[in-house]
C-alpha cells in the first residue's frame, strides 16, 4: 500500500508575530515540506502575518479569524 506523507506543520504563536526570525523559520519549515495550504488556527494571527507568510511560502494561506468573519458576513448577507 501507497504510503502518505504528512503535512508539514510548523509552529508559530500570534506573540511572534513581531519577530521576524520566528515568522521567517516557520515560513521556510513550511516552503520544505512543500505545503499546498497553510492554515493559521489561532484566532490570535493577523492578516498581516498571514500576508507574510503566503508571500514567503507561495501557499495560499487561511486565517481562522478572518475565514469566521467571513462566513458570518455571507451568513448574514453583508
Amino acid at each position: 500500500p501507497a504510503s502518505a506523507s504528512a503535512a508539514p506543520v510548523a509552529p508559530l504563536s500570534p506573540c511572534e508575530e513581531n519577530d521576524p526570525a520566528a515568522v521567517r523559520r516557520a515560513a521556510e519549515a513550511l516552503r520544505a515540506g512543500q505545503a499546498g495550504l497553510v492554515v493559521m488556527d489561532c484566532i490570535g494571527f493577523r492578516g498581516k502575518t498571514r500576508d507574510e507568510i503566503a508571500a514567503l511560502t507561495g501557499a495560499p494561506t487561511l486565517v481562522a479569524n478572518l475565514l469566521v468573519a467571513r462566513v458570518a458576513a455571507e451568513l448574514l448577507g453583508r
